[in-house]
């Protein structure tokens, strides 16, 4: 299993588990989020699908646009709270960037808008991108972008 600070500090902590993998094919950014409406409609966990899927997206994106590979998803679920981890070859940390004044709010300004807490990490393959979607974590945080 794969350990990153801030996202799997207890494995019996998560009761949910499901890791899949994605080609780096253009098709590959819808199958995600089916992928991760699926396992959270069977975890009873609805009201975190649309954030999850938005944030699976993002990730998705990132990774085909950074590298030439595919990208592995892992979700992971308490009873409260969804972790959306999303890996790929690239040896380079996803950065959030400064925007232009009025400038259209990247990728990561979304995650970091509906997320709290979330990060990426190097690892022995690339990189992991993670973020944890607890009861905070909803559409309220995206208003601040639209300013």
């Amino acid at each position: 299993m794969l350990r990153l600070t801030g996202v799997s500090d207890v494995r019996s902590r998560y009761v949910h588990h499901a890791r899949e993998q994605f080609g780096p094919h253009a098709h590959s950014v819808n199958a995600p989020m089916m992928f991760v409406r699926d396992h959270l409609m069977a975890w009873s966990m609805r009201d975190k699908i649309a954030v999850a899927s938005t944030v699976t997206t993002v990730f998705a994106e990132n990774a085909l646009s950074y590298t030439r590979s595919g990208f592995d998803i892992r979700l992971e679920a308490t009873t409260d709270e969804v972790v959306v981890a999303v890996s790929d070859a690239s040896p380079n940390l996803a950065v959030r960037r400064e925007r232009a004044l009025g400038g259209c709010p990247g990728g990561l300004d979304i995650v970091s808008a509906l997320c709290h807490r979330w990060g990426n990490a190097a690892t022995a393959t690339g990189k992991t991108v993670w973020a944890r979607i607890g009861a905070d974590d909803t559409f309220a945080g995206i208003t601040g972008l639209l300013q």
